[in-house]
């Protein structure tokens, strides 16, 4: 059935409520407080990549080292003892999320660190960004407001210079941290703490990274350090990290040339160079991608490395430092969580370091989480809207909620894969939580409505044609039915009465009409007991057809149960003197499009069923005679059915049809099936498959095996002559096993 302007409209509207719910800060708000959520804990703890470990100032590493509880109090020649084991056991990384913002109480230490850390030539050390607010001050002194500054504390002088780099950690404390800061922009672009330490991560390969952008655009690379020994001697680090973002933003054809070069390289160090272009072609945020809860990154206590480390326990890793609590009574000494994702039930919270461990990783793998392109996001959200609003408008209520829990359950598995494997984020708050329910009450006011709008019009037009109890019924059961007429899919039931016309001659008017009253009250029980309507009634003919919103199946079965309940009447009323012993009844079916409205001109209009169902349902009727039985039906009407007991009799060429008709006998109910009814069904069907094949006398045989245990069986008696005539004149060629029907 074509789709209507009305569901059209209706789907765009329920597509643009997806448009307008997308583009609501406070739905974009709660995708990341509790789609986000959801995701991550449906998901579960990761392994973290093998390439990052933390090194964790906790409270039994203080006990264990006689050092004080506070982090911040432990002497500096400590940590230089630190970085000289880092050092010596191979990690390309030290970063140090500790804030030396004060020199040391022992100005000894802080040179005994400075040392450590030039010695080691990887150290990067934090800063910390604080806000303040400013008044503003008009030429004339006069104030106008205040202004919030941001402003870097950097690591003390001595220690600043012996590292090789530093950068700050931007983690707000007064919200959830769902994204981290790549490159901030404050008084200036700046690279943050992450970003710094995968570019000295990967120094090894610096020469090769020149090399390859030297080859795409040689001109550039010849303003940036050509190794990383001209980056430790004195070049600044971070300004040829803003120069590599500034290029590769301003020049996105450069990324696109690189990425297909790297796209091709197999080796071992391609991953890393990869993960180093993503980070300067990328976004200054990124969403981050977290492995689990507190210490699910490796992480080894203070006092452990101190004591000695495994062989290769940090060789070619990068090694966080920082204050990283084991249990909740520590995080309120050590005052260095932040809620997450995976902040857990006992309190346990991330602690910054592993935050900024975890920002790291997220870049060295290219794994950070990717929420969807705003206009592909949009574009998801109107189609989505728009097909469950299809959906919900054509199908029938039973078949609505199944097919919308099917799709609403495929989506969130979709969503759920693609965040696994992908690291994906498609929303779920708009097309889950508010899409759908606002599908489902605008679908249901509209069918009401529509429904009430059709029940009123279909009053109006039947109220002067037939009773009122038959308009309640249709009007229950059609789809669709304007003032005018209605395309509807149902099943048609005709019958007609044997001798009608020479009993009509043979009684008075008023026995006669006596005699219908009766025989049409045992036609109408079943069609109505079975959900029928009665189209039409002409002398000893009558129609009757099944529409509605139930399904397909329910509507063809419940039209063979009262065709099979209207011979099973009629041959118990077999008296003297009944209707059925003088009105022996046929019965027709077919099932397909059929109109129902107003015929008629003038003054004169009856409501009646048209259509080629219809003329189908009256040829399939009247073929009874020709072939001796009581009921047929079309094959479309018994697709699926194995309630009843059905026998095949071929196809027929039924007068003023183009095409053939596959036509069934319709016996008995399954559970009132015969022996004979086993042996006749399974004997036709060999006989009928015989004629098919053209084995003439092999179906004879069979056909007249048939008669000589039922007698009066009439498809046996109409292929038995049809078998007769080709063996005596033999057909033309090409042969088919179509019967034509030139008799109405």
């Amino acid at each position: 059935m074509p789709i209507q302007y009305k569901e059209i409209l209706f789907a765009l509207t329920m597509g643009l409520s997806g448009l307008f719910f997308g583009i609501l800060p406070a739905i974009q708000a709660l995708e990341q407080t509790h789609a986000l959520a959801w995701l991550f804990g449906w998901r579960g703890a990761i392994r973290a990549p093998a390439d990052v470990v933390i090194v964790a100032i906790d409270g039994d590493s203080a006990t264990r080292l006689g050092l004080p509880v506070k982090p911040a109090q432990w002497p500096r020649d400590v940590h230089a003892q630190l970085v000289t084991r880092l050092v010596q056991a191979g990690a390309s990384t030290i970063i140090f999320d500790l804030l030396f913002d004060h020199a040391a109480a022992t100005p000894s230490q802080d040179v005994v660190l400075a040392a450590a850390m030039r010695a080691a030539g990887n150290v990067v050390l934090v800063e910390s960004l604080v806000q303040e607010q400013l008044a503003a001050i008009k030429t004339d002194g006069s104030s106008v407001g205040t202004i919030r500054v941001e402003r870097a504390i950097m690591p003390i002088a001595l220690l600043a210079q012996a590292a090789l780099v530093s950068a700050a950690l931007p983690l707000p404390r007064d919200e959830r941290i769902n994204a981290a800061w790549c490159f901030k922009a404050n008084d200036g672009a700046t690279a943050t703490l992450p970003s710094v330490a995968l570019q000295v991560h990967a120094l090894a390969l610096h020469a090769q990274f020149m090399q390859r952008l030297r080859q795409r655009d040689p001109g550039f690379a010849a303003t940036l350090p050509a190794d990383a020994t001209a980056l430790r001697q004195g070049s600044s680090l971070d300004s040829m990290m803003l120069q590599l973002r500034r290029h590769f933003h301003a020049h996105p054809d450069l990324v696109k040339q690189l990425r297909q070069d790297l796209a091709r390289d197999r080796s071992v160090d391609a991953g890393t160079l990869r993960a180093l272009l993503a980070l300067y072609a990328g976004p200054d945020a990124r969403y981050l991608n977290f492995y689990g809860p507190a210490r699910t990154i490796t992480t080894m206590s203070y006092d452990r490395v101190l004591r000695g480390l495994p062989a290769d326990a940090v060789r070619g890793k990068a090694v966080f430092i920082g204050y990283s609590a084991a249990a909740t009574n520590e995080q309120d000494r050590l005052r260095d969580d932040y809620h997450t994702v995976f902040s857990g039930a006992d309190g346990l919270q991330l602690s910054g370091v592993e935050i900024g461990a975890t920002a790291f990783a997220n870049l060295l793998e290219d794994s950070a989480l990717r929420p969807l392109d705003p206009l592909w996001r949009l574009a998801l959200l109107f189609g989505w809207g728009s097909a469950l609003a299809l959906v919900a408008l054509r199908w029938c209520v039973s078949r609505i909620a199944v097919v919308l829990t099917l799709g609403c359950g495929g989506y969130l598995v979709i969503a759920a894969w693609l965040f696994l494997r992908c690291q994906l984020w498609l929303p779920l708050v708009t097309p889950l939580l508010l899409q759908l329910p606002l599908l489902l009450l605008s679908a249901a006011v509209l069918r009401y409505l529509a429904a009430s709008v059709q029940r009123e019009r279909m009053r109006q037009a039947f109220s002067h044609f037939i009773p009122s109890s038959m308009v309640e019924q249709l009007a229950g059961q059609a789809r669709a039915i304007d003032a005018a007429s209605a395309l509807c899919d149902g099943v048609c039931l005709a019958t007609d009465a044997a001798r009608y016309t020479s009993l009509a001659e043979t009684m008075e008017p008023v026995a006669l009409t006596a005699l219908m009253n009766r025989y049409y009250a045992i036609l109408f029980a079943p069609v109505a007991a079975r959900g029928g309507i009665v189209s039409d009634v002409k002398g000893d003919a009558m129609l009757a057809i099944w529409t509605g919103q139930d399904d397909d199946r329910r509507l063809r079965a419940n039209a063979c149960h009262a065709a099979l309940e209207i011979q099973h009447n009629l041959a118990s009323l077999h008296q003297p003197g009944t209707a059925s012993q003088v009105l022996p009844t046929r019965i027709g079916l077919d099932v397909g499009p059929l109109t129902l409205g107003n015929v008629g001109a003038g003054q004169h209009y009856e409501y009646r069923a048209v259509g080629d169902t219809v003329n189908t349902a009256a040829r399939i009727e009247s073929l009874n005679r020709q072939l001796g039985t009581a009921v047929l039906a079309a094959a479309a009407v018994i697709d699926g059915l194995d309630e009843f007991v059905l026998r095949p009799l071929g196809a027929f060429l039924l007068p003023g049809k183009s095409l053939p008709v596959t036509v069934v006998e319709l016996r008995a109910r399954r559970d009132r099936q015969t022996r004979q009814d086993s042996w006749l069904c399974a004997a036709f069907a060999g006989a009928l498959d015989a004629f098919g094949q053209q084995h003439w006398q092999e179906a004879l045989m069979a056909f007249s095996e048939i008669l000589k245990v039922v007698p009066t069986d009439g498809p046996s008696q109409f292929y038995l002559r049809q078998c007769v005539r080709n063996i005596t004149e033999a057909p033309t060629q090409p042969w088919n096993a179509v019967m034509r029907i030139d008799e109405k």
